[in-house]
Formats: structure tokens, C-alpha cells, sequence
């Protein structure tokens, strides 16, 4: 599939989301999560579309809700009062800690998202398969099972609403998401037998290398590109970590003039629109 990455090796891409991805995870700074929050929105609407962003943005936003509210509810270390509901408080720097730990688990669901559009399983085995031939194995199944995962959910679900009769109750709601839990594990246990089974009748792992049907080159202009975005990428997370770690939120929020070390990470997060516009003017 053609996206902004297309054009280069794919340790381009790998380095990029590696370096957005620690970005991301480095720093509870809410500029910095924030921005990377902002970056993994736009770079999933440009790989992956409008229809598959809203999808994902359809499930995570209550999950941030839940994950904000559970948190301003139950931690006891703060200073003021966001609001009150009847005997219930919610401290305002345990809400806020909530909200930004909230955004940085659906930016990192975001970023994953766009990684597993950029990066096929085929490509990840021909990057990591002679350094970490077990981590190769692991990572293109993942981004294969995860998806087909997905779908035969949805499958069970329709299945299940086209045998109801009658209006849906909470009861058969809960009921009926835990029959598609059961209904997909043992679906998983099942496949990893046959594949296990499959695997060994191909002969995996009885050759020291691993032979590819398409072997892609490193060239200049790839190892320029990847070593432009790890140095953009490795001041981003060093400015991120460092800086961007001063900002507190216990006892009390403070700052600590650290909110301009997400300035760095504004071109790390820029990358693929850069790269999805320069194409776009090319094929013009």
C-alpha cells in the first residue's frame, strides 16, 4: 500500500515511529503529550484515512475518559478541587494527570496504528530478521493478528444481532461481548496450533538465514533520510526527557518554564505530513 513512506527502505519508517513513539512515552509533560497526541492524529489521517481515524478515535476517547475520571477520583495527593459530584472530589492535578496519561495511551495506540499501515509484516521480517529473527516473527504477527482479530469480532457481533430477537438489554450486552471474548481466544489457540503446525512443516528455523522474495537495498538517499530523522528524533526525546521532565504535577502543578522543550519534537511529528506533501507535489 502506497503512503508517505512508500518511497523509502523500511528502516525509515521504523526509525521514525521508534523515535515517536519514545517521544511520546518519555515525558507526562501535557505540551509535549500534547504535541505527540496532535502528530499521531494527523499522521493517522493521512495514512490510514478519515473513516479508520474516527473508527479508532471511537473507542479511545472513552477509554481517555474513563482513565482521566478513575484517576482524579481515586488519587489523594493534591492541592486544589477540579469539581465535586455530591460526596465524590476530583483533585484538579489528579485530573489533569489522568487527561495526559489518557492522551498518551491513545497517541501510542495512534501511533501503532499508522506503524502497522507504513510497515507490511513481510517488510519487518526483511528488517529484523537476521538481528532478531524471534522479534521479527513476533512483531509481523502482531501486525497481521491484530487486525484479523478485529474483524472477527466484528463478525461474532453481527452474527450475534442477526440472531437476536427483540430489543437489546444491558444484560445481553455484557453477555454478548463476553461470548466474542471466548469465541476469540479459543479462535487464537486454534490458529497458533495450525500455524505452529504449518511452521514446522516449512522448515522454519532449520536454515541459519532467512531467504526473501524481494530484497530492498539501503541506498544514499534512504541512509540520509534515516539518519535525518534519528538525529531530529534523538534531540527531540533528549529535550523531552530532560527538560520536559521538570513539569510536575504533585503537589501541586508546576511548570518550571519547561513547556519549550516540545519545540524539538514539533518537526519530529511534522515528518509525515512533510513527507505526504512533498509527494503530492511530485505527482503533480
Amino acid at each position: 500500500m502506497d503512503n508517505a513512506f512508500s518511497p523509502y527502505h523500511t528502516a525509515v519508517a521504523a526509525i521514525f515511529f521508534a523515535s515517536a513513539l519514545v517521544f511520546t512515552m518519555v515525558s507526562m509533560n501535557p505540551a509535549c503529550v500534547g504535541l505527540a497526541f496532535a502528530g499521531a492524529l494527523a499522521c493517522s489521517l493521512v495514512m490510514r484515512g478519515r473513516a479508520a481515524t474516527g473508527a479508532t478515535l471511537g473507542w479511545l476517547v472513552p477509554l481517555w475518559l474513563v482513565i482521566a475520571c478513575i484517576n482524579g477520583f481515586y488519587s489523594s495527593s493534591q492541592a486544589g478541587t477540579a469539581f465535586a459530584v455530591g460526596p465524590f472530589t476530583f483533585g484538579l492535578e489528579s485530573l489533569c494527570y489522568g487527561t495526559t496519561a489518557g492522551a498518551m495511551i491513545s497517541a501510542m495506540v495512534l501511533w501503532f496504528a499508522s506503524a502497522g499501515e507504513c510497515i507490511s509484516g513481510d517488510s519487518a521480517i526483511g528488517l529484523l530478521a537476521k538481528p532478531m529473527p524471534t522479534v521479527a516473527l513476533m512483531v509481523s504477527q502482531v501486525l497481521r493478528l491484530v487486525p484479523q482479530m478485529l474483524r472477527r469480532g466484528r463478525d461474532v457481533l453481527d452474527v450475534q444481532e442477526s440472531c437476536r430477537v427483540g430489543d437489546l438489554t444491558r444484560w445481553q450486552g455484557v453477555r454478548d461481548r463476553m461470548r466474542v471474548v471466548s469465541v476469540l481466544v479459543g479462535w487464537s489457540m486454534e490458529d497458533g496450533a495450525i500455524r505452529a503446525e504449518s511452521m514446522n512443516a516449512r522448515g522454519y528455523g532449520s536454515a541459519s538465514a532467512r531467504t526473501r522474495y524481494r530484497r530492498r537495498r539501503l541506498k544514499v538517499s534512504d541512509g540520509i533520510m534515516a539518519i535525518v530523522i534519528g538525529v531530529i528524533g534523538v534531540i527531540a526525546c533528549v529535550a523531552a526527557g530532560g527538560v520536559g521532565s521538570q513539569f510536575q504535577f504533585y503537589p501541586a502543578i508546576d511548570a518550571q518554564g519547561s513547556w519549550w522543550s516540545c519545540v524539538p519534537g514539533i518537526f519530529l511529528v511534522c515528518i509525515p505530513l512533510a513527507l505526504e506533501a512533498r509527494s503530492r507535489v511530485l505527482w503533480r
